[in-house]
């Protein structure tokens, strides 16, 4: 039975956590951008997750503008009369005074968003994601459906966008049972009549249309073209191939930008041909682009927004301000903290400032799968873009390794055991000697039905963690099954211990498990927040914390019987992705929102005193009692002792032994029992203490018997 020790160098005091708060730190700076619209000197942007931001002076710098809306993801954004209208992840809000606040519009269905607007004077139409189009007759206040000839009458009607020329307007609209996705309406949304003619009839739908002139651009699996309001279209992507997905369009005359498959491209000559532009973009899918007199912005999905003057020749990122990055991980080296968010960043000043690492590595669409640091050797793995790249100078340069492992797939954790290096690889372990250059399979006794996602180091143990629990302590060369308890096919994506306990979250909502015996069995506990699954578990001190994604990051200072949330200032829409203790602050990742950071102080009042020594030696009562099947007895001992606890049955016969004689110093003990071979009924156990003095001889000696109930 394996024993902990409750001593600390600090006393863990409760702080009131209403008075406390996370500070969002100086960035990492980006996010992904899905709308960019501009009114007068304003500039908007519509972010992931983090609402709209603002910006007066051409892009230079960024200030978030959510007051009235909270936390949203916008996706679209327009104006009619006085107001600015910004479509919400439900909803459409409004703004009088420049999106300094904005207020809730009524009458359009909850729980569906708005992806784009059309405006034709005072009436303004919205099309929904799931229930058609709805019509505005004063500025985007009040609402009413407008789906009369569209595809599932707006009950079942997903609108990829719509766009207005005059009094026409057209619509891409689907209920998934008709090859017909192109709709024009001519009596201000009365009702609704296919305009597909030369547009292929296989269910694709249009995410994107822009108006310049008399052309209208149509993007999505395809690019398409009408210059007459949908009679007829042509299609317009030479240059760019079919279903490359196109979520952006904007034109000025002969000058056309089209956002398409990792690239954004280029047409001088009206959409007859297509290349991509470069010139200081990244590798990322862009996905809106708007013209702006002689000025392009384009918007990407993880790196903010980009700006070019010289008509798309070359681009500058502009994001200064722009804290709305999707974050992943953190991982520390000394004083230096790395974070992953779609790029590698890192901080050596607690986040009041970040530098991206990546070097002379594109920032790509897909966020790393890992960053791992190893001494002054820095790992990056994208999937399933690059493969594994290593880095020994600190970011400036990368180069690709991994002769072994193929670079589709991509790899998720890492950990540095002995001279090895382990990982986790499409679903085995893999071994390198040599610094990440090669790798090895050193699995293979473990047979073909093994599905490991994650390596996890603690102490000098490594586990090997996914649809399966298996440890190592000699560098992956044998392996031990550490699954005993857990429930089939529970997906194990974290693993912490904290003090003689270990931790195991995963996929099942509110169900975590814990081991006294370093894996070999597991109980489950199941006090966490329902819906909470958990991602990452971290001790520190008596704690132990919790990050679940869709519910927030979570403390106990009891082992786990019981949590509380220590996340509720963060924004409140957000999943949290990972957090940290760095330095006297815990970070916290967040979707769309950056990276937040809360003094630690505010969580566990930390003061460095000495151990508090108990005055009398005591048996106290097991908790929980009555218990099945495990249950945790604690004890005070006054001074250094020679320590024997024993439980029995009711004839008195020994049935464990959790200290045998074993010298422990003064302090506050738990240990934990678990009866799950023996019967139900009633036990006792006994503490016997043989106390010493500082020459070692005998002190004293105290003896104390409690009982207990087990019920199963």
């Amino acid at each position: 039975m394996k024993k902990f020790v409750n001593i600390f160098l600090v006393i863990l005091i409760f702080y009131n956590l209403a008075s406390s708060q996370w500070i969002q730190t100086s960035g990492p700076e980006g996010g992904a951008a899905f709308v960019i619209y501009q009114d007068g000197v304003n500039l908007y942007a519509g972010m992931s997750a983090a609402g709209v931001y603002r910006s007066t002076n051409n892009g230079t710098t960024w200030e978030q503008k959510i007051n009235g809306m909270g936390y949203q993801t916008v996706t679209a954004i327009n104006k009619s009369g006085s107001c600015i209208l910004a479509s919400g992840t439900v909803g459409v809000y409004l703004s009088t005074d420049d999106g300094e606040t904005w207020t809730a519009a009524t009458g359009l269905p909850t729980a569906n968003g708005v992806n784009s607007f059309a405006v034709i004077g005072s009436h303004v139409f919205a099309g929904t994601m799931g229930k058609g189009v709805y019509h505005s007759t004063d500025n985007g206040a009040t609402w009413m459906m407008a789906s009369s000839g569209l595809p599932g009458g707006g009950t079942n009607t997903y609108v990829g966008s719509i766009v207005a020329n005059g009094t026409t307007i057209l619509v891409s609209a689907s209920d998934w049972s008709s090859t017909v996705t192109m709709y024009r309406s001519i009596d201000m949304g009365t009702s609704w009549s296919a305009a597909s003619t030369g547009l292929p009839a296989d269910y694709s739908m249009y995410y994107t249309m822009f108006l310049d002139g008399s052309n209208i651009y149509a993007g999505g699996s395809y690019l398409y073209k009408t210059t007459n309001n949908g009679d007829t279209w042509t299609q317009s992507e030479n240059g760019i191939s079919n279903y490359s997905g196109i979520s952006g369009i904007a034109a000025n005359g002969s000058l056309v930008f089209a956002s398409a498959n990792n690239h954004l491209y280029r047409s001088t000559n009206g959409g007859s041909s297509w290349t991509p532009t470069s010139g200081g973009l990244p590798l990322m899918n862009f996905t809106c682009v708007r013209i702006v007199g002689s000025t392009i912005y384009a918007g990407t999905i993880a790196n903010g927004i980009y700006k070019s003057t010289d008509n798309g020749v070359t681009w500058n990122q502009i994001i200064n301000g722009l804290k709305a990055r999707d974050m992943s991980n953190f991982i520390m080296d000394g004083s230096t903290l790395y974070a992953n968010g779609n790029s590698v960043f890192k901080t050596i000043d607690e986040g009041s400032s970040w530098n991206n690492v990546r070097g002379n590595l594109k920032d790509s669409s897909s966020m790393p799968t890992l960053v791992y640091v190893n001494g002054s050797t820095l790992f990056v793995s994208d999937n399933p873009a690059t493969g594994l790249e290593r880095s020994t100078d600190g970011g400036a340069t990368w180069n690709q390794v991994g002769d072994g492992l193929s670079t589709y797939g991509g790899i998720q954790s890492m950990v540095s055991s002995g001279t090895s290096l382990l990982t986790a690889y499409n679903g085995r372990i893999y071994k390198s000697t040599n610094n990440g250059d090669s790798w090895f399979r050193t699995d293979s006794a473990l047979g073909l039905f093994v599905n490991f996602n994650y390596v996890t180091l603690i102490g000098n143990t490594v586990y090997a963690h996914g649809m399966n629990v298996y440890r190592t302590t000699d560098e992956g060369i044998s392996w031990i099954k550490s699954d005993s308890g857990m429930a089939a096919y529970f997906q194990v994506d974290a693993i912490a211990s904290n003090g003689s306990y270990l931790f195991a979250g995963g996929m099942f909502s509110s169900t975590h498990y814990r081991s006294s015996n370093n894996g070999d069995t597991w109980q489950q506990r199941t006090s966490l927040p329902s819906s909470g699954t958990v991602t990452q578990f971290l001790g520190y001190g008596k704690d132990i914390f919790a990050c679940s994604p869709n519910n927030g990051i979570f403390r106990s200072t009891n082992n786990g019987n019981n949590w509380t949330k220590i996340s509720s200032d963060l924004p409140s829409t957000n999943y949290r992705y990972s957090f940290t203790i760095h330095n006297n602050w815990m970070f916290a990742g967040t979707s769309g929102n950056g990276v937040w950071k809360r003094p630690l102080s505010d969580i566990v009042g930390v003061t460095d005193i000495q151990p508090d020594i108990p005055v009398t030696s005591s048996l106290k009562q097991n908790y929980p009692n009555p218990f099945n099947p495990t249950t945790t007895i604690s004890f005070d001992i006054r001074k250094n002792s020679l320590v024997t606890l024993k439980v029995f049955n009711m004839l008195g016969q020994e049935v464990a032994s959790l200290f045998n004689s074993e010298e422990l110093s003064a302090g506050s003990y738990d240990s934990e029992f678990s009866a799950d071979k023996l019967a139900s009924g009633i036990y006792f156990y006994r503490l016997t203490v043989e106390e010493k003095n500082s020459d070692g001889s005998r002190a004293g000696s105290f003896t104390e018997i409690q009982k207990m109930s087990l019920l199963k």
